[in-house]
């Protein structure tokens, strides 16, 4: 049989962490196991795509604080001003 490839799509809030092959071994990358093999009726388990919570640079909390914190404020009558900056994707070369 091919190799096959496993892809994680990135998901919302959460930064990439370390991908580990599963039982049937492959090669971890960036959101990535790749050369998977697989025979008729095999399965592979244990793939798995680590993610952890992003962390607001000035807060050291995440999104969901932030989001909080600006409710508490508003019901308060307080204004909150918040300047985010896209941080650059090591894997986009063009970025």
């Amino acid at each position: 049989m091919a190799p096959r490839a496993l892809t994680e799509e990135q998901p919302l809030k959460y930064a990439n962490a370390a991908e580990n092959p599963g039982t049937k071994g492959g090669v971890a990358r960036i959101n990535q196991i790749l050369g998977v093999v697989l025979q008729p009726g095999e399965r592979a388990v244990a793939n798995n795509f680590g993610e952890t919570r992003q962390k607001l640079p000035a807060t050291g909390g995440d999104i969901t604080q932030l989001l909080s914190l600006a409710l508490l404020l508003l019901a308060a009558g307080s204004i909150l001003v918040v300047a985010v900056r896209r941080r650059k994707d090591p894997s986009n070369v063009a970025d």
